[in-house]
């Protein structure tokens, strides 16, 4: 009779291969990272795949972000690494709309230096080609998250912080 799967053990597993894909985002050379899947039970040429298909993703994902690649050479690249179009498209259309909202807070962040005003600030993200109904979602969720930092920072000042008081 076969044993259940032990879901703690699954946790940890799994804990460490995300460990190992963070180092590997952040620097950890190649052949470390090998060396790391090889050490949680993988054999080598598993191993070498599951990093140099990690590896391909997350140039995939940097080239998006960096404007490097188009949307269709996104998709196209995350396919030729096995990945189904759809999810392809999902993951690749998301690096796009987190791209274009730092974009355009850095626009906002400018503007509000500047002293803008809303109107005014509207306008510069539409001619930075934002549509309205984008630019006025990106101020609201920028106006929320400048909220939420003052509040974080006025608990430290009153010396109320804890980590449950940093998720934003």
């Amino acid at each position: 009779m076969a044993r259940k799967p032990d879901p703690e053990k699954i946790r940890s597993f799994l804990g460490q291969i995300h460990e190992i894909q963070a180092e590997l985002a952040g620097g950890l050379p190649r052949e470390r990272g090998i060396e790391r899947y090889i050490d949680l039970g993988f054999n080598p040429a598993q191993a070498r795949k599951e990093v140099d298909e990690f590896l391909q993703m997350i140039d995939v994902f940097r080239g998006l972000a960096e404007e490097r690649l188009t949307r269709d050479e996104g998709v196209e690249r995350l396919k030729a690494i096995g990945w189904r179009e759809e999810k392809a498209q999902r993951e690749v259309d998301e690096v796009i709309e987190r791209r274009q909202q730092r974009q355009a807070f850095e626009v906002i962040a400018a503007a509000l230096a500047e002293g803008l005003s809303r109107p005014q600030l509207l306008k510069r993200l539409q001619r930075s080609g934002v549509a309205l109904d984008k630019a006025q979602e990106y101020l609201e969720l920028f106006a929320e998250l400048q909220r939420r930092w003052r509040e974080l920072y006025e608990r430290q000042d009153r010396g109320g912080t804890d980590e449950g008081d940093l998720q934003l």
